[in-house]
C-alpha cells in the first residue's frame, strides 16, 4: 500500500517517503506567509513541516486523472485553486511555481498572489 494514514491526521507516502497534512489550509496565504504557516506548524506531533518543492507537489498527480489529478484522494485539496511551492522563478526573485490539482498543471505566480498551502515533511 503506498499511503498510510495516522491517527492524528498525516498521510505517509511510502513512494517518496514523504509525510502530508491530510487537510490543507483553508485561508489562502501569499508565499512568505505560506512559508512561515508551514515552518511554524505543529501538526500530527511533527514540528518539521515545510513548503513543499514543486516536485513534491507533483508526487501527488496522476496525469491520467482530472478533476482531481490526484494519486490519493485522502489529502483534502481544493482542486480549482493553486497551492504555494517552494521552487522559485530564478530569473525574477518576484515568482514563485504554484500547481493546480485539477489538472496538475503548474505555472509560476506571484509570490503577492494568495494561494493554498500544504505542507510537507520528509521522513
Amino acid at each position: 500500500m503506498r499511503f498510510n494514514r495516522s491517527s492524528v491526521g498525516v498521510l505517509s507516502d511510502n513512494a517518496t517517503l514523504l509525510s502530508w497534512e491530510m487537510s490543507s489550509t483553508t485561508k489562502k496565504l501569499n508565499w512568505n506567509k505560506a512559508k512561515r504557516y508551514c515552518k511554524n506548524l505543529k501538526y500530527g506531533s511533527r514540528d518539521d513541516w515545510k513548503l513543499p518543492t514543486i516536485y513534491q507537489l507533483k508526487s501527488l498527480i496522476d496525469y491520467k486523472k482530472y478533476n482531481p489529478a490526484t494519486v490519493t484522494n485522502l489529502i483534502n485539496i481544493k482542486i480549482s485553486n493553486y497551492y504555494w511551492s517552494s521552487s522559485v522563478d530564478n530569473t525574477d526573485s518576484s515568482l514563485a511555481l504554484g500547481i493546480l490539482f485539477k489538472d496538475g498543471n503548474d505555472g509560476f505566480r506571484k509570490k503577492i498572489d494568495e494561494l493554498h498551502v500544504l505542507c510537507v515533511c520528509e521522513d
